[in-house]
């Protein structure tokens, strides 16, 4: 949707004429279930008997509603009825999250084949509304599509019921309606979705998994400790070399050597001391008066 109005707009033409059904935000008109069974019937009447439901029926109503998205329209339930029982007001992120999947699925579909439906009368709904027998070129849109698109179906549903369920990606434990944060197709608890580094609230595309299994860290983080594996290893390109470094702190450099070489360069040569024993010294003159 182009918008949050855009999609509460959708969600109330589809709910127009349908007893006990008014769709005024995006949260306590959902709470009684009354709203997305509408949406379903609306458009897959053989689905839901919505003429037997009754407003009272909180958690009949919701479970109907999620069970039926779930198993014939492949859309993941990310609602729980009892939370919708227990709370006077749902969490707003989580309905428009899950609104959205029937705007998405529904409005797909009636691109290239809109039902028609039977207009309901705001008395009641005692006849399920029918549909029109498909034409001949719709026939021929739905046998293209139908194949490809129940497959992707099938393969979507089974990927988001093993990560869109009431467990936290993090923790692993369950998690509320009111504690929900879904991100990148996986649903955290609000305060597990922070950097197991700097304990920062994270934002999405901003973090990376951790070492650990469930753990995220910030990409700030993630930098630092890229650049502190870095560091650790020495670089040894940038070593001078052995001549060089010899010559920076004053010494010769020193060829490589074997013990034995050292050992016979320290003992002196015959030669030397024969030529130091030779050697005529210099005596000072003495006195001659002595």
């Amino acid at each position: 949707m182009g918008s949050l109005k855009a999609l509460q707009e959708w969600c109330r033409i589809q709910c127009e004429h349908y007893n006990d059904v008014e769709v005024k935000d995006m949260s306590t008109s959902f709470r009684n279930g009354l709203a997305f069974c509408a949406i379903i019937h609306r458009y897959r009447p053989e689905l839901i008997d919505f003429g037997s439901l009754s407003k009272e029926n909180v958690y009949d109503n919701n479970r109907l509603a999620f069970e039926v998205a779930e198993t014939q329209l492949g859309i993941p339930a990310l609602l729980d009825p009892e939370d919708m029982v227990s709370m006077k007001v749902p969490d707003r992120l989580s309905i428009i999250t899950y609104v959205s999947q029937y705007y998405n699925f529904f409005n797909n579909k009636s691109q290239a084949n809109l039902p028609s439906m039977k207009r309901l009368s705001s008395v009641g709904l005692n006849e399920p509304a029918q549909k029109r027998p498909p034409t001949p070129l719709e026939d021929k849109v739905v046998e293209s599509e139908s194949q490809p698109e129940e497959t992707g179906v099938e393969a979507a549903s089974a990927v988001k019921r093993s990560t869109l369920s009431s467990t936290c990606a993090a923790c692993q434990k369950h998690v509320h309606l009111v504690q929900r944060f879904l991100v990148d197709g996986k649903l955290y608890h609000r305060n597990c979705f922070r950097c197991t580094e700097c304990h920062s609230t994270l934002l999405p595309g901003s973090y990376k998994s951790g070492s650990n299994s469930g753990a995220l860290v910030c990409t700030h983080h993630l930098a630092r400790q890229a650049l502190a594996n870095q560091n650790g290893r020495p670089d040894l390109s940038k070593r001078p070399p052995l001549a060089a470094e010899s010559v920076r702190i004053g010494r010769s450099p020193v060829p490589h050597t074997s013990p034995s070489e050292r050992e016979h360069a320290k003992t002196p040569s015959p030669v030397r001391q024969t030529n130091e024993t030779d050697t005529p010294t210099t005596d000072t003159p003495t006195d001659s008066n002595k």
